[in-house]
């Protein structure tokens, strides 16, 4: 199979799949749960603008600086954290 032929073929079962959802009565208010790895420079430009949505919440954290997970938790209470990206998915 063609490269092209299969991104064809996913595509539009994806398609079909999401449609079912798309009618679907609050489908728009659940929230997006995000596990973060990497919570320094573009790991926390990333984080400030992700929790901006309020369609979005973090639930998890992951750095291997012990001190920059440290901060980062500090700014997401609740989130679980983790200096392992393995454990975290």
């Amino acid at each position: 199979m063609k490269r092209r032929d299969f991104l064809k073929r996913t595509t539009a079962s994806g398609f079909a799949l999401a449609l079912p959802a798309i009618g679907r009565p609050g489908i728009l208010e659940e929230q997006l749960l995000v596990g973060c790895v990497g919570t320094g420079g573009m790991g926390w430009k990333d984080r400030q603008r992700i929790s901006k949505n309020p369609q979005v919440r973090i639930i998890a954290l992951c750095d291997v600086d012990r001190d920059l997970l440290g901060r980062a938790s500090k700014e997401v209470p609740g989130a679980r954290a983790y200096t392992d990206w393995r454990e975290l998915l």
